[in-house]
């Protein structure tokens, strides 16, 4: 991770960029959530959910997420009491659209700082390898073979960017999702959100797992790519002498095992690495079926304090809970991520 750090420490000199890409990020969960909060009225409204003798809400708290939402709800019963459930159907309809155009908009001006931030860090530090490396004395040059350093001059960076760089963008974005959607969950029903987090402990130690033998892995076939580099630039470089010597199957037989030995090295690393995202689906899955059974009976059944739950906001409780596992398999990948470009950086 020391390495890790130094790549962090490029993302620091672009401070404005990651707070104003956390701001928009943020801005973006919020918008998000109020979205998906939209669509609870536009169910009671379409499925006719509404009390045949509208009574408001009393206040026990002014943090309650429950006495504003039945105070909504109170507020289109009324409304639709009055034969106004399709004007209040129209007006839900334009703020939904509107609060969903300027999330995308804001989500976009986020992903532009970020892009910004991306193609800057690549930049200084193929600066920073550049000029390291035209200022090594001519014995490295020497020792090292040529392929190998422009492996490490071109894939590996590449690997940097497409990994490590790539996992930072998921570090920004994926967490405030995540503790927004928990925050509005722990809102709706604490005990339902509970119950829901006992399997993440599962989820995480099963991909930490499989992370740990990643990064060797990668370590393992970047050198393998380094020396079927050099081999084929021991090829082009001295042809002649090749040709010369009828050298053509001896230097083919040796491509071939490098070649065979890469395949074999990146075959397991992407076995491993492609683990990650089904096994976090899957995990999300059992956890969204154990939701649908114990919320179904909040619905049907009473519960301690003798309500049942408004099943138009379980919906709700639902498509958030759904907004959460892509930024958390995000992380998740993130995770790998980092583990197979940390190899990269070892190696730059």
């Amino acid at each position: 991770m020391g390495k890790f750090s130094q790549i962090l420490s490029l993302v620091k000199n672009y401070r404005l960029q990651v707070i104003m890409a956390f701001i928009y990020n943020f801005l973006n969960a919020i918008l998000s959530l109020f979205t998906f909060a939209a669509l609870a009225p536009i169910l009671r409204i379409i499925f006719q959910v509404t009390d045949d003798e509208p009574t408001a809400p009393v206040m026990t708290s002014a943090f309650s997420f429950k006495y504003y939402y039945e105070l909504l709800c109170y507020k289109l019963d009324v409304y639709i009491e009055n034969d106004n459930a399709v004007l209040v159907l129209t007006y839900i309809c334009i703020f939904t659209v509107t609060l969903a155009l300027v999330k995308n908009f804001v989500y976009y001006l986020g992903l532009r700082n970020i892009a910004f931030i991306r193609t800057a860090v690549i930049r200084d530090l193929r600066k920073h390898i550049y000029d390291h490396m035209i200022r090594l004395s001519l014995g490295y040059f020497t020792n090292e073979r040529k392929g190998d350093i422009m492996s490490r001059l071109t894939n590996d960076l590449m690997e940097v960017e497409v990994s490590v760089i790539g996992a930072v963008e998921s570090l920004v974005k994926s967490p405030i999702m995540v503790i927004a959607s928990l925050a509005f969950l722990f809102a709706i029903d604490w005990r339902l959100t509970l119950f829901a987090l006992i399997f993440l402990p599962l989820s995480g130690y099963l991909i930490s797992r499989v992370a740990k033998s990643l990064k060797n892995a990668a370590r393992r076939g970047k050198d393998a790519l380094g020396v079927l580099m050099s081999v084929i630039e021991e090829t082009l470089s001295g042809i002649r002498i090749v040709k010369a010597f009828n050298a053509e199957d001896e230097m083919t037989e040796r491509f071939d095992g490098e070649n065979e030995n890469y395949y074999r090295l990146m075959m397991r690393l992407y076995r491993r690495e492609y683990l990650a995202s089904p096994m976090s689906e899957f995990i999300s899955i059992i956890v969204i079926s154990i939701l649908l059974f114990v919320g179904g009976q909040l619905i049907l059944t009473a519960g301690p304090d003798g309500q049942f739950m408004d099943g138009s906001l379980f919906v709700v409780y639902l498509i958030v809970f759904s907004q959460i596992i892509p930024p958390a398999r995000s992380l998740s990948d993130a995770i790998f991520k980092i583990n197979k470009g940390s190899a990269s950086i070892d190696r730059i």
